[in-house]
């Protein structure tokens, strides 16, 4: 989950200097901005990935600070269930428990694992595919 918080905190800034720095239209609305965006990555970095946090999509702030907001928490929802989504499709393919030594061990132990991996690595493929994405979306949103 820290790589989640980590990941969002770099979109924040790169989201803050697509949008040109902090030339909202108050001072405040930037703060209350980034006040909620701060709390939202220190929930999600603390969490367990079966307890994760419920992120509010809405802004108090105003302005462009607010629309900003509303664009980098849609995004980290969206982070945040696809990262949950990929955990457990992970788990479901079995490759964990296949590469154990008590399942490498069992006659046809290693070909099963050989096979768990590749369906594993699909996973992987997948949701490095739906990242990619996301970002592209993102900087669209943010650009506009």
């Amino acid at each position: 989950m820290r790589a989640i918080g980590r990941w969002t905190a770099v979109v924040c800034l790169v989201g803050l200097a697509a949008c040109g720095g902090p030339g909202y239209s108050s001072r405040e609305d930037g703060r209350v901005a980034m006040r909620e965006i701060h709390s939202d990555l220190a929930a999600v970095a603390t969490a367990d990935i079966d307890h994760l946090p419920k992120i509010d999509p809405n802004s108090a702030a105003g302005g462009e600070a607010g629309d900003f907001s509303r664009t980098l928490k849609a995004y980290m929802i969206h982070i945040v269930d696809d990262r949950q989504a990929y955990h457990h499709d992970l788990e479901a393919t079995g490759f964990e428990a296949a590469a154990q030594p008590a399942g490498l061990g069992r006659p046809g132990g290693v070909a099963r694992a050989r096979a768990l991996l590749a369906s594993a690595r699909a996973v992987v493929v997948r949701y490095r595919s739906l990242q990619v994405s996301r970002m592209n979306e993102l900087r669209t949103q943010v650009s506009t």
